[in-house]
């Protein structure tokens, strides 16, 4: 084959595919159209996921930030620990839960001259 002829030939081939193409696209319009966007569609969701999970770990930090703000408003005979975390060896076993819990993280631990408390700090949503 020369070079005209390969052109040529590479030409039909092409025209075979796109005509493929285009039989199945008429003939499967809607499977088509998923196909082609599945994979834009995948990958906005796992952005979508990401956005999230990120925000929630921003309002949760905004939350926890405003509570410290108001509990440093306590006298200095208060002492203020925040984002505790104890890890347990070895584990203890929760029975409730038929499992062993291995360490735990408290948002505040506050030390006052009438007892400890532990605050768990939840930032809601007006919307919800």
């Amino acid at each position: 084959m020369d070079s005209k002829e390969l052109f040529v030939s590479e030409l039909v081939q092409q025209h075979q595919d796109k005509t493929t193409r285009f039989q199945y696209i008429s003939s499967n319009f809607r499977g088509a159209v998923n196909e082609s966007c599945l994979n834009h569609v995948t990958e906005l969701e796992n952005k979508q996921r990401v956005i999230d999970e990120v925000k929630n770990s921003i309002y949760g930090a905004l939350g926890e930030h405003k509570v410290v703000k108001e509990l440093e408003n306590l006298s200095d005979e208060n002492i203020l620990i925040n984002d505790f975390a104890l890890t347990f060896h070895p584990a203890i076993y929760n029975r409730q839960e038929n499992d062993y819990i291995k360490s735990i993280q408290i948002d505040h631990l506050l030390v006052t001259p009438s007892g400890i408390f532990i605050i768990e700090t939840k930032n809601w949503s007006e919307n919800h």
